[in-house]
């Protein structure tokens, strides 16, 4: 457990802020390989090749009995998709796979999964990864270090960016999301609005950081996909090409936004609540 522990870079000790958070960070600590498993089942993951925190949360039963909580159990379930992709890299790529991580990128909401599905259904190469980590990757330091883990391994990385106005991303993305997961599953995940628009600025941020990083390096592809063009309609794109946020301004639409949402009966109490948080 603990030679696998260490392949995480600069994984922090786990100090539990609540219950919830300290019983999952147990079961990681003594029954990583069950959790595994049960991860590999869950149908977001396909047989465990996508990596996602948010497909991770779903092993918590205080989650799933309350998906506004996702901050709660945030920590642990990133350190098991952390050390489920260490894992992975360290091992053999199975067969019909090739040595390639494709990492998504881009804020909540923006249709990063759609995009990745559509993209893949034209590019043989994305079907063909041994994984796909399925993030946000708007802090440069952590989206860094999973490329040169996937570089150290030998493996090659492409990034697939999406963008997506952060407003019509909260009010066509997340909070659908959240309101048929809610109908579906009895709650639905939220993000706090603070967080949403983190993810939008940062991204974006990252992602030039990123190419410029990584401009002369042939193992490191970045795609750009541009998803504001309506349901179906997104187009590959560049970043010269897309709007620049303004974070202050977005801060009032946002909030106005959920307002509205809310007024309009569209989303209920409990994910308004998560929202706003």
């Amino acid at each position: 457990m603990n030679s696998l522990a260490s392949l995480i870079p600069g994984a922090p000790q786990e100090v539990a802020s609540n219950p919830a958070e300290a019983k999952y960070f147990d079961r990681i600590k003594n029954d990583y390989q069950g959790l595994v498993k049960e991860y590999a089942k869950l149908e977001d993951s396909k047989g465990g090749r996508v990596i996602n925190t948010d497909v991770a949360r779903e092993l918590s039963p205080e989650y799933r009995a309350d998906r506004t909580r996702s901050a709660d159990i945030h920590e642990p379930s990133s350190k098991l998709a952390k050390m489920m992709y260490a894992a992975k890299l360290a091992n053999a790529t199975p067969e019909g796979l090739q040595k390639r991580v494709i990492f998504s990128a881009g804020g909540t909401g923006a249709g990063k999964t759609t995009a990745l599905d559509q993209l893949a259904e034209v590019d043989p190469i994305i079907k063909k990864a041994a994984l796909i980590y399925d993030t946000n990757m708007n802090s440069l330091d952590s989206a860094d270090k999973k490329i040169q883990q996937a570089l150290d391994a030998s493996h090659q990385a492409m990034i697939a960016y999406t963008y997506r106005d952060p407003v019509e991303a909260l009010t066509g993305g997340a909070l659908p999301r959240a309101r048929r997961m809610e109908e579906k599953l009895g709650t639905g995940r939220t993000v706090p609005l603070s967080e949403h628009l983190k993810t939008h600025i940062g991204s974006r941020r990252v992602i030039e950081q990123l190419a410029e990083k990584y401009k002369d390096n042939p193992n490191v592809a970045i795609k750009v996909i541009d998803n504001s063009r309506g349901k179906g309609n997104a187009i590959a794109s560049s970043l010269d090409n897309l709007p620049r946020f303004n974070e202050n301004e977005l801060k009032g639409k946002l909030q106005d936004a959920l307002q509205r949402e809310y007024a309009s009966g569209r989303i209920s109490h409990a994910i308004y609540t998560g929202t706003n948080s």
